[in-house]
């Protein structure tokens, strides 16, 4: 929440630990209520006394308070004065007063607790309006909307006005509540939900309303945790994966690290096989440690060794197998989050054996790995690369000729994997690189549509991801959302393989970005 009047701020110090820590999400309140009630509707959010309120009832009566001031003409930047005894009321009004833009609220203390009903005055560009919070006298119900009494022409009756009491401010009776109930009711039956009520649907930029937040997985972590789960959990048909999910805390709970990427650690014991499948979600393998492992691809076995990068593209079989005497941990990359929310996703088991047959040992790394050349033949179809491996020797050999071309000025070189055949990403969907950092300057702040999963390879350094700063080393993973900005500066020489969603925004015009002064 924004530091406003009414609102006492975080000391500096404080805040800074919060939002490094990954704990702050950004969220406004009237968001926050949008997510409780969805997610858990009907537990309880309120008790005052004997009366119950669950998330969803808090969020409708919200939206009502809210409708009706916004009646009234209270809008954003109003100041608020509210009298209310300390109860269920406040609340509401304190989530209304959001959902229009206006919560800066001043409290004033209630009347004695012979109150048995509730108003607010508002202080409206120097007049006096007041509301009747929507509560019942007690010990008879409120009558519903359509029990109501009725005035002219169906409108409902103007009330009269009940006589101020001792301690009461200047209090007008509102004639539309009963006409809004009757209103928003039919439309919830409706399976609508009205515009104005909603909160954060069009930020003027997606760091408004954010959903991932920055953050950083350790190696010492990852590794430890990695190394117990090959003790303790076997590969079978019913989880034929051991992998750990990289879980951002800004998703809810979701095991994805931004809305649209999946990363992960996976480990494989010496001597185990992952059984084969295969699945719409497309799929990326970055070696980190360990060797004697192959992943077999359509019948073609693709050795891994570390720093290589391994395709398992959408829809083709592929399982890993392993004959070392060592266990292997590699970075798992998906657009699984994506094609979840495009309703897209197909899985199935391979059909026959646990290990599909091998038909041919790095095939497509001997016809499609040359630099330059091509195979005089028949082209194959589909939009992912030909080529399902790529060597860490190639990559580093690369990266040393930008470095060496640019003097060793530039604190930043960096590789892209492509299809040959197209120069496009490798995957339609998912955007690879390596990077190589130069020690003695920081790269210029960025930001750009669209988000980053980050593996460091080799070397140490330390990245700023919006207000959090990391200190990073070898296997660390952290992740910088959508229209965040990042800067990097390097401690040692550094690699560091990064995954992003690149294509899908530019294959949707969606992509931009802005280099921002140091």
């Amino acid at each position: 929440m924004t530091a406003q009047d009414g609102f006492t701020p975080w000391p500096q110090d404080l805040a800074d630990r919060y939002r490094a820590a990954g704990w702050w999400r950004g969220d406004t309140l009237g968001g926050l209520l949008h997510a409780w009630a969805d997610r858990s509707g009907d537990d309880v959010a309120i008790v005052d006394g004997d009366a119950r309120l669950s998330y969803r009832d808090l969020d409708r009566a919200a939206d009502r308070l809210a409708a009706a001031l916004a009646a009234q003409g209270i809008g954003a930047g109003d100041r608020v004065l509210v009298q209310l005894p300390n109860g269920s009321a406040f609340v509401v009004l304190l989530f209304a007063l959001c959902r229009i833009g206006a919560p800066r609220p001043t409290r004033c203390s209630a009347p004695a607790p012979t109150w048995t009903w509730t108003c607010l005055v508002a202080h409206l560009r120097g007049r006096q309006v007041g509301l009747q919070a929507p509560r019942a006298p007690r010990g008879r119900p409120r009558p519903a909307p359509h029990q109501r009494r009725q005035g002219r022409q169906g409108r409902p009756a103007r009330r009269r006005r009940r006589p101020a009491r001792q301690g009461d401010a200047a209090v007008m009776t509102t004639t539309a509540d009963a006409a809004l109930d009757a209103f928003y009711a039919d439309v919830a039956a409706a399976g609508l939900q009205p515009l104005w009520t909603q909160e954060g649907l069009m930020p003027p930029d997606p760091t408004v309303a954010p959903r991932a937040v920055p953050h950083h997985w350790r190696w010492s972590k990852l590794r430890a945790l990695a190394e117990r789960a090959g003790a303790l959990i076997p590969l079978d048909r019913g989880g034929d994966r051991r992998v750990l999910s990289l879980a951002n805390p800004g998703l809810g709970g979701r095991p994805f690290a931004s809305p649209t990427l999946w990363g992960a650690v996976q480990f494989l014991n010496a001597g185990e096989h992952a059984p084969g499948h295969r699945h719409t979600p497309g799929a990326i393998r970055f070696v980190l440690e360990g060797d004697g492992v192959f992943t077999t691809v359509d019948g073609d076995a693709c050795d891994m060794h570390p720093g290589d990068l391994v395709l398992t593209p959408s829809w083709r079989w592929h399982d890993h197998n392993s004959a070392a005497d060592t266990p292997m941990i590699w970075f798992d990359g998906l657009d699984m989050p994506l094609v979840i929310g495009l309703d897209a996703v197909f899985f199935e088991p391979y059909p026959v054996e646990e290990l599909q047959p091998v038909q041919g040992r790095n095939a497509s790394a001997r016809r499609y790995g040359a630099p330059g050349l091509l195979p005089d033949q028949a082209r194959p179809a589909g939009r992912h690369s030909p080529l399902l491996v790529h060597r860490r020797e190639d990559t580093d050999r690369a990266l040393t000729a930008l470095v060496e071309e640019r003097g060793g000025d530039d604190p930043l070189v960096s590789v892209e994997f492509v299809n040959p055949l197209d120069g496009r990403s490798a995957l339609p969907t998912l955007g690879c690189h390596m990077v190589r950092l130069v020690p003695g300057a920081a790269t210029a702040p960025r930001r750009h549509v669209g988000s980053e999963i980050w593996v460091v390879y080799s070397g140490s350094g330390r990245s700023r991801v919006g207000d959090a700063a990391f200190a990073w080393s070898a296997g660390d993973c952290f992740v910088v959302p959508s229209w965040v900005t990042v800067a990097h500066e390097a401690t040692t020489p550094s690699d560091l393989f990064r995954l992003d969603d690149r294509p899908v925004m530019e294959a949707l015009a969606l992509y931009r970005e802005e280099v921002l002064p140091a």
